[in-house]
């Protein structure tokens, strides 16, 4: 059996607290990486590393880690802001990066960055994590280290879905392993048929004529945050899409953004009740811009009642184009608001990366593994850490 620390405090009281969140019949929760038990290997890490959550004093040693064995300069390296907005576990100052600490040498040998939708509202009960950065050193060679984290991560975490968005084709054949689903993300786009093609490629002409039919029956409006803030949060709207954010994750996660400014559009019907929300930021490479939405709360349905107010704010603001990175939404359903799939165009290029910039197609892999039953799995461009600053 492997050697299981002690699990501190708040963690049990997590447990606890969610141990019956998920039971078909039955008061144990299952288990969504069964894969990983039984491994020989387990016991002896859990000997000769400390595997555990990075505390708070520990950042120096996650700096270095990510600057000579991830990318350098990486922007979590240049910004201990950024990355304690999107790590770091106020309540407890410890961050969500589970390190290998050697016990011989006191060195971090490997570690594994996860986004808990926690992390932008502390009561989400409901526990989904996106794991964002799974770094061995290269000079390290020990069967099962990456593994043993994620062991960790399992056993000490009530997790209902495991989602990752950008995935290395060697990341993904793990998680094809362990028997995670796996899909392309989506990248669906409409252009600014008045507009000029700069930072896109071959859109205009694939695209054709906007057609205005049907009329538009419903408004598309800015929304403020004081407008957003008065919404109930128990308005269907926050669990269309999802189970696992809130009214107050949709505000720290955008609105208390360190570096980067959303907009928030507000979809209504006559009577100004709102029916979905679009969540979008202005992207481009100093010439072009383009608008980018990145979230959505609601029925992706509603996009079809506004798509010429959408055209009307593409030419009015001179984007180039808007476009929507998803999976899992009903196709018919983005085509229906006025979009095309990029990826049914061959001679289409839409860019995806901005910082820096590169025009060429970018198709992101993505995998989900769930314990909830007939569960459909939904992610946007900035679930996990895909839409975060690259530069200072």
């Amino acid at each position: 059996m492997p050697l299981i620390l002690p699990l501190p405090n708040r963690i049990i009281n997590v447990r606890r607290k969610t141990a019956k969140l998920l039971f078909w019949g039955k008061d144990i929760m299952t288990d969504i990486l069964q894969e990983l038990d039984g491994k020989a290997y387990t016991a002896d890490i859990y000997k000769d590393y400390e595997i555990r959550l990075c505390r708070g004093d520990e950042y120096k040693d996650i700096q270095a880690l990510l600057d000579n064995y991830w990318r350098k300069d990486h922007i979590f390296v240049l910004s201990k802001e950024m990355f304690d907005y999107q790590h770091l576990d106020k309540r407890t100052n410890e961050y969500h990066f589970i390190i290998a600490r050697e016990r011989k040498t006191n060195e971090i040998h490997a570690a594994l960055g996860f986004v808990p939708t926690s992390q932008y509202d502390a009561d989400i009960e409901r526990m989904m994590v996106w794991p964002c950065i799974w770094i061995n050193r290269k000079d390290v060679h020990r069967k099962g280290l990456g593994a043993t984290m994620y062991h960790y991560l399992k056993e000490n975490y009530p997790i209902e879905t495991i989602s990752i968005l950008g995935i290395s084709e060697t990341a993904l054949a793990i998680y094809q392993h362990w028997n995670f689903t796996t899909g392309k993300i989506k990248q669906y786009v409409m252009p600014n048929v008045k507009g000029r093609e700069h930072l896109a490629k071959g859109l205009l002409n694939a695209y054709g004529e906007f057609s205005k039919k049907p009329a538009d029956t419903m408004r598309l409006c800015p929304l403020e945050r004081a407008d957003y803030e008065r919404l109930d949060p128990r308005d269907p709207i926050f669990t269309v899409n999802t189970k696992y954010k809130s009214k107050s994750y949709y505000i720290n996660r955008y609105f208390e953004h360190p570096m980067y400014a959303y907009s928030f559009f507000a979809i209504t019907d006559c009577d100004g009740r709102i029916a979905a929300i679009l969540i979008a930021r202005v992207c481009g490479d100093g010439e072009a811009n383009c608008l980018r939405i990145v979230d959505l709360i609601g029925d992706a349905a509603y996009l079809a009642c506004v798509r010429t107010q959408i055209q009307e704010l593409l030419q009015a603001e001179n984007y180039e184009y808007i476009d929507f990175l998803e999976f899992g939404l009903e196709d018919q359903l983005l085509k229906n608001g006025g979009f095309i799939n990029r990826g049914e165009y061959a001679d289409v290029i839409v860019p995806n990366y901005f910082e820096p910039f590169l025009r060429e197609n970018v198709d992101l892999d993505c995998a989900f593994k769930t314990v909830v039953r007939d569960a459909k799995s939904i992610i946007f461009k900035a679930d996990a850490d895909q839409d975060r600053p690259n530069v200072l």
